[in-house]
């Protein structure tokens, strides 16, 4: 297999966590991408190869764009998006506005 580069957001625990230890552990760079800097940190010293650790706020589209650059600057274009992390709004996907997504 082809190492590949890979960005996971929620990695700083449970199924984000689990998905980057795996794909770090079938030979690709992850990109750990989530709120809490510390936890990404502990995630990236259990993985079995090069990981790049981005604390953002994945609410704020600049910041999703920036994570996007840092990895892309460090390794190149990424190859595996895991959008693993997430928030929840009881609302129609027709009146869901931007800013809402």
């Amino acid at each position: 297999m082809t190492p590949r580069i890979a960005i996971v957001t929620g990695a700083g625990q449970g199924v984000g966590r689990a998905i980057a230890v795996q794909l770090a552990s079938a030979g690709h760079r992850v990109a750990l991408v989530g709120r809490d800097s510390d936890k990404l940190e502990s995630v990236a010293q259990e993985l079995a190869g090069p990981s790049l650790c981005i604390s953002v706020d994945l609410t704020d589209p600049s910041g999703v764009e920036a994570a996007f650059d840092t990895v892309e600057r460090t390794w190149g274009p990424a190859d595996i998006l895991v959008a693993n992390a997430g928030a929840s709004l009881a609302a129609s996907v027709v009146d869901t506005t931007d800013e809402q997504w």
